[in-house]
C-alpha cells in the first residue's frame, strides 16, 4: 500500500490497489499501477506513471516527467498542493512550471490542483478540473464540459466551450461562462458571474454581486440561499437588497428565469417570457409582461397582478392567466391565491383572491375560499366549502354558494345571498362595520354601519357588530350573534325556530317568544367564564368578571357554556346545560335536563331541590326532588352536591366530589379517589375501590369502605367508622364514636369522646384514643394502643402489642402474645395476660400483674403494687414504696429505693433490697 524509495534513483512499482509511492531524492521512477495511486516524485528529475485507476501526481521538486496514465475512464490530476509559491499549468501544451521554479512535463491528466499561492492554470479541450486554492487564481477551462473551483483568493475563471461548472468561492471572483449552458456559483464575496453564449445558470451568493447573463435563456438560482429573496428582474443596472441579511444583486441586462429560495420570497419579471419558479415556502410572484410561467412550488403560493394596466383573466383551476393586463398569457403551476389589479378583473379559484379597485368578478373553488372584492362594484361567488366573502367597496353582489359560508359586504348598497340548508348555515358578517346595524332576515333587509341599504336572502344567522345592533330572525332556526354592545344595547329577536343567541361583550336584550321554539344561549367564543341563570326574566343579570349584562325577555331552554370556569342554572323547562372546557357547575332546577360538564371537573348542584334527590352519576342519571318523571340525564360530571332534605349520592368512574348537605343522606364512591361529605344529617357514607376521604359532618354517621387506602373522618356526632382491606386512617372526632380497622395496616384516632376502638382482624394498626375515657381493642397483629387523655381501657389482642395509657387512671391487658405496657401517667392497672410480657407502671400508683409466663415487671416512680403471676418473672420495684410478690415461678425481685414490701414465695430465688426500710414476708408453712 506504501512504498518509499529514499536518496538513491529508486523505482516504485504500486499493485493493483490504491497505492502511495514516495521517491525520496533521487531520479526515480514511479508506477502506480490499477487502483488510485498517489504518487510523490520528491527531490529529483523524476518520472510518474499513474497507470491505470484515478490518480494524483506530485512532481515535487526538479524537472519531472508525469503521465496520468493512458486510461481515459479515470481522473488523473496534477497535485501541487504542496508546493511553496504559485504554479503555472498549460495543459495543452504539456507543460506546467512547479512551485519550486522547475519546468515538468505533462500528458494524460485530466486536471490539476493548485498551490496555495497565486496561480495560473489552463486546461484541454477534454472534460478538465482545475482547483485553484487559497491563492489568487487564474483558471481557463477551454474547451469540454470542465469544473473550475477558485477556492480562496479573488480569482477569474473562464469556463470556455462546453457545459461548465464554476464556483468561485471566498472573497471577490469573476466568473464567466463563455460558450456552452454553463453554471456559475459565486460564493461569498462580491462577485461578478457573467453567463456566456448559451442558456447559463448564475447563482449569487453572499455580497455585493454583479450578474451578466448575456446570450441565451439564462436563470438565476437561489437555492442555498439562508433567506428569503426579493427580487424584481426589471431593475436593470441599479443594485437591489435581495433579502434580510443585507445581499445586493446588480443585474447587468435581462435575466428571463429566476429559482427562488426554500423560503418566502418575492419574485417580480420583466418584459421576456419569464418562468418563475418559487421552490418551497410562501411565495409571491409577479410576472409582469410576456408569456411567463409562474410555478408556486410547496406552500401557499400568490400570483400578483397589482401592476398590471388593465383587467386579467386568472383561472386558478386551469393553472392560466388568459389576460394578464400586459396583453400576454402566463402559465400558473402550484399557486393557490391570486391578486388582481386596480380594474375590472375575473378571478377563478384558489383559496384567496383579491380584486383591486375595479368592477372584478370573484369565483371560489372548491375549498374553504377568502374573496375580497376590493373597492367597485364587484361579483362575488363562493362555490362549494366554507367560504368568506367580503365586498368592501361599491355595491356589491355576494354570493356564498354551498357550504357555510360569511358575507360581508362592507361600504355600499349591497345584494347578499345566502343558501342555509341542512349542508351549511351562511351568515352575514358585520363585525367590521363602524357603527350599529339594523338586520331583519325575515324581511330580507338591513341597514349596514355604513347607513346603507343591503337586500338579503337566504341566511340563517348573522354576527353583528362592535356597537349597538338590533339582530331579528327568521321563522326558522337562527344563529344571532350580537358582537358586543360597549356603548348601548344589542337587541336580538328570535322568530319561531329553534334559535341560538350568542350575546357578547357589553350589554345584550335576548327577546324570544313563549312558543317560539327551542333556543339556545351560546358562550363558547367568550373570553371570560360566565354565571347565567335561564330562571330570571326581564332584569339584567352580569353573565362575566367583566361587568357584560344579559337580559332575557322569554323562555330559553339551552346554554352552552364558556371554555372557562361557568355556572348555569335552568328553569322549569327541559334544559340542556353545556359547560364546555373548565370546572363548571350545573343547575338544572324543575324538568327533565340535561347537564353536559365537559373537559374539567365539573359540577351538578341540587342544593335548591324541593325534596330528596337521587343522584347517579356512574349512571349519567339525576332525579332532581320532583317525582319520578322529572329525571335529569347527566354526562362528562364528577362531582354531585345534593339537597337540604335525604338524597342519595352515587359517584362515577372518574372519582370526584359527592356532598350530601343536610338530611340523612347516602353516599357511596364507585371509582377513582372520590371525596365523600355528608354535611349535615346522619349520614351513610360508603366508600368505592378508589383511595376516597370520607368526611361525616355533624351528626351521627357511618363511614365504611372496603378498597383502597382510605381517609375516614367523622367530625361532630356519635360516629361510626369501618375500614377496609387496605392502608385506612380513622379519625373518629368529636362526639362519642366508633372505630373498627379493616383488615390493612389501619392508624384510628378516636378524638373528642368517649370511643371504642378496635383494631382490624390481621394488621399491624396504630389505635389512638386521644381525650375521653376510651376503649381500645387489638387485633391479631401486632398493634400499638394508646388511650390518650382520660380513664382508658386497652385490651390487646392475639399479637405481640404495645399498650400505653398515657395520661388518666387506665386499665391495660396484653392478652394473648408478647406485649408491652406502658401505664404512664395516674394509678394504672396493667395485666399482662399470656405471653411473656413487659410492664411499665410509669408514674402514679400502679398495679402490675404480670399473669402467665415469664414477665418482666417494673413499678417506676409511684407506691405500686407489682405480682408476677404465673412464670419465672422479674419484678423492678424503682422508686417509692412499693409491694412486690413473686407468686409463681422461679422469679427475681429487685426492690429498689423506698420502704418496700417484698412478699416472698418459696419458688423466689433472687431478691434484692435497696435504699430505705424494706420488709421480707416469708411464704406460709407448708401443710
Amino acid at each position: 500500500s506504501t512504498l518509499v524509495g529514499g536518496q538513491g534513483d529508486d523505482t516504485l512499482v504500486g499493485g493493483a490497489g490504491n497505492d502511495i509511492l514516495n521517491g525520496g531524492d533521487g531520479s526515480d521512477t514511479l508506477l502506480g499501477n490499477s487502483g488510485d495511486d498517489a504518487l510523490h516524485g520528491d527531490g529529483g528529475d523524476d518520472a510518474l506513471d499513474g497507470g491505470r485507476g484515478s490518480d494524483r501526481l506530485d512532481g515535487g521538486p526538479g524537472d519531472d516527467r508525469i503521465d496520468g496514465g493512458a486510461s481515459r475512464r479515470d481522473r488523473d490530476l496534477l497535485d501541487h498542493s504542496a508546493d511553496p509559491a504559485g504554479v503555472v499549468v498549460d495543459l495543452p501544451a504539456g507543460v506546467a512550471a512547479d512551485g519550486y521554479g522547475d519546468a515538468d512535463t505533462v500528458s494524460n491528466v485530466d486536471g490539476a490542483v493548485g498551490s496555495a499561492f497565486d496561480d495560473n492554470m489552463t486546461g484541454t479541450d477534454r472534460d478538465d478540473f482545475l482547483e485553484g486554492g487559497p491563492g489568487d487564481d487564474l483558471l481557463f477551462g477551454e474547451g469540454g464540459s470542465d469544473t473550475l473551483l477558485g477556492g480562496g483568493g479573488i480569482d477569474w475563471l473562464e469556463g470556455g466551450p462546453g457545459n461548465d461548472r464554476l464556483e468561485g468561492g471566498a472573497d471577490n471572483d469573476a466568473l464567466f461562462g463563455n460558450e456552452g449552458g454553463d453554471r456559475l456559483d459565486g460564493g461569498a464575496g462580491d462577485d461578478h458571474l457573467e453567463g456566456g453564449l448559451d442558456d447559463d445558470t448564475l447563482a449569487p451568493g453572499g455580497g455585493d454581486d454583479r450578474v451578466e447573463g448575456n446570450e441565451g435563456n439564462d436563470a438565476l438560482d437561489f437555492v442555498a440561499s439562508a433567506a428569503a429573496i426579493d427580487l424584481d428582474l426589471g431593475i436593470l443596472g441599479g443594485g437591489q437588497t435581495l433579502d434580510a441579511a443585507g445581499n445586493r444583486l446588480t443585474l447587468l441586462d435581462p435575466i428571463e428565469n429566476v429559482f427562488g429560495s426554500p423560503f418566502d420570497d418575492r419574485l417580480a419579471g420583466n418584459d421576456l417570457d419569464n418562468v418563475l419558479d418559487g421552490r418551497s415556502g410562501d411565495d409571491t410572484l409577479l410576472g409582469g409582461r410576456g408569456n411567463d410561467r409562474l410555478v408556486g412550488g410547496s406552500g401557499t403560493d400568490t400570483v400578483d397582478y397589482t401592476g398590471a394596466p388593465a383587467g386579467v383573466d386568472v383561472d386558478l383551476w386551469r393553472g392560466w392567466a388568459q389576460e394578464d393586463g400586459h396583453g400576454g398569457r402566463d402559465r400558473l403551476t402550484d399557486v393557490e391565491n391570486a391578486i388582481g389589479s386596480a380594474f375590472g378583473d375575473t378571478l377563478r379559484g384558489g383559496s384567496t383572491l383579491v380584486g383591486g379597485q375595479g368592477d372584478d368578478t370573484l369565483v371560489g373553488g372548491a375549498g374553504n375560499d377568502i374573496l375580497n372584492g376590493g373597492d367597485g362594484s364587484d361579483t362575488l361567488l363562493g362555490n362549494s366549502g366554507d367560504d368568506a366573502l367580503h365586498g368592501d367597496g361599491g355595491d356589491d353582489a355576494l354570493d356564498g354558494g354551498r357550504g357555510s359560508d360569511r358575507l360581508d359586504g362592507g361600504a355600499g348598497d349591497d345584494m347578499m345571498t345566502g343558501h342555509s340548508n341542512r349542508r351549511g348555515t351562511d351568515f352575514l358578517d358585520y363585525s367590521a362595520d363602524p357603527a350599529g346595524v339594523v338586520v331583519d332576515l325575515g324581511a330580507g333587509d338591513a341597514i349596514d354601519g355604513f347607513g346603507n341599504a343591503d337586500i338579503i336572502s337566504g341566511f340563517a344567522g348573522v354576527i353583528g357588530s362592535a356597537f349597538a345592533d338590533v339582530l331579528t330572525g327568521t321563522d326558522g332556526a337562527d344563529h344571532l350573534l350580537g358582537g358586543g354592545a360597549l356603548v348601548g344595547t344589542d337587541r336580538l329577536v328570535g322568530g319561531l325556530g329553534d334559535d341560538t343567541y350568542v350575546p357578547g361583550a357589553g350589554s345584550t336584550r335576548a327577546q324570544e317568544a313563549a312558543d317560539g321554539g327551542v333556543d339556545t344561549l351560546d358562550f363558547s367564543a367568550a373570553g371570560l367564564g360566565v354565571t347565567v341563570d335561564l330562571g330570571i326574566l326581564g332584569a339584567d343579570q352580569t353573565f362575566d368578571a367583566a361587568g357584560s349584562r344579559l337580559r332575557l325577555d322569554g323562555p330559553f331552554e339551552h346554554v352552552i357554556g364558556s371554555p372557562f370556569d361557568d355556572r348555569l342554572s335552568g328553569n322549569d323547562l327541559d334544559n340542556r346545560l353545556d359547560g364546555g372546557a373548565g370546572d363548571d357547575t350545573l343547575q338544572g332546577l324543575a324538568g327533565s335536563d340535561t347537564l353536559v360538564g365537559g373537559p374539567g371537573i365539573d359540577t351538578v348542584d341540587y342544593a335548591a331541590a324541593p325534596e330528596g334527590v337521587q343522584i347517579y352519576l356512574g349512571r349519567g342519571v339525576g332525579f332532581d326532588g320532583r317525582g319520578r318523571r322529572s329525571r335529569d340525564r347527566l354526562t362528562d360530571v364528577e362531582n354531585a352536591l345534593g339537597s337540604p332534605f335525604d338524597d342519595t349520592l352515587q359517584g362515577g368512574r372518574n372519582g370526584g366530589l359527592l356532598a350530601g348537605g343536610a338530611g340523612d343522606d347516602s353516599l357511596r364512591a364507585f371509582w377513582g379517589g372520590t371525596v365523600l361529605m355528608g354535611e349535615g344529617g346522619n349520614d351513610t357514607l360508603t366508600g368505592g375501590r378508589g383511595d376516597d376521604t370520607l368526611l361525616g359532618g355533624p351528626g351521627n354517621d357511618l363511614l365504611d369502605v372496603r378498597w383502597g387506602d382510605n381517609l375516614l373522618r367523622g367530625e361532630d356526632g356519635h360516629d361510626t367508622l369501618k375500614g377496609g382491606l387496605g392502608n385506612d386512617v380513622l379519625e373518629g372526632g368529636a362526639g362519642n364514636d366508633t372505630l373498627t380497622g379493616g383488615y390493612g395496616n389501619d392508624e384510628l384516632h378516636g378524638g373528642d369522646g368517649h370511643d371504642v376502638l378496635e383494631a382490624g382482624r390481621y394488621g399491624d394498626s396504630r389505635l389512638y384514643g386521644n381525650a375521653g375515657d376510651d376503649i381500645l381493642y387489638g387485633g391479631a397483629g401486632n398493634s400499638e394502643l394508646h388511650g390518650g387523655d382520660g380513664n382508658d381501657q386497652l385490651l390487646g389482642g392475639s399479637g405481640n402489642e404495645r399498650l400505653y395509657g398515657d395520661a388518666g387512671v387506665d386499665d391495660l391487658r396484653g392478652e394473648a402474645g408478647n406485649d408491652y405496657l406502658h401505664g404512664g401517667d395516674g394509678g394504672d392497672f396493667l395485666r399482662g395476660g399470656l405471653g411473656q410480657d413487659v410492664l411499665d407502671g410509669w408514674t402514679g400508683g400502679d398495679w402490675l400483674f404480670g399473669d402467665e409466663n415469664a414477665d418482666r415487671l417494673m413499678g417506676w416512680s409511684g407506691d405500686d403494687d407489682l405480682r408476677g403471676g404465673g412464670g419465672d418473672d422479674w419484678l423492678f420495684g424503682e422508686d417509692d414504696d412499693d409491694i412486690l410478690g413473686g407468686e409463681d415461678g422461679a422469679n427475681g425481685l429487685d426492690a429498689g429505693p423506698g420502704d418496700d414490701i417484698i412478699n416472698r414465695s418459696e419458688a423466689d430465688h433472687y431478691l434484692v433490697l435497696g435504699q430505705g426500710t424494706d420488709t421480707v414476708n416469708d411464704p406460709p408453712p407448708g401443710p
